[in-house]
């Protein structure tokens, strides 16, 4: 599953249950799994995923001799009908925000 905060028209959505889920673990798999992604897309279907950093690497022939090592898929995403409202799951839930990174260490300790 995956949720997005702010989705189409700035509302919370999930995208849950895909029709089929296109992943490329090789980087000669990257372009086509993008493509599927495209033809998904020109048929109406909505795709959510993520592409790693390292999928870089593979759309430019000069750098794949230069891809490191991934544990993951470069690519993952699924293929959805769309997005389901999320609105009710999210009321009252307060805004998030994060505080001043703050280190595990002391300057001492560290040194």
């Amino acid at each position: 599953m995956i949720l997005l905060e702010h989705g189409p028209e700035g509302q919370a959505v999930r995208f849950a249950a895909p029709r089929r889920i296109v992943t490329a673990w090789q980087p000669e798999e990257v372009l086509p799994a993008l493509a599927a992604l495209d033809d998904a897309r020109a048929l109406g279907f909505w795709v959510a995923g993520y592409m790693g950093y390292e999928a870089g690497y593979a759309l430019e022939p000069r750098l794949r001799q230069l891809m490191p090592k991934c544990k993951g898929p470069l690519l993952s995403f699924g293929v959805y009908d769309g997005p389901e409202a999320v609105g009710e799951a999210l009321a009252g839930v307060d805004a998030v925000t994060l505080s001043a990174p703050e280190p595990m260490l002391s300057r001492a300790d560290y040194a």
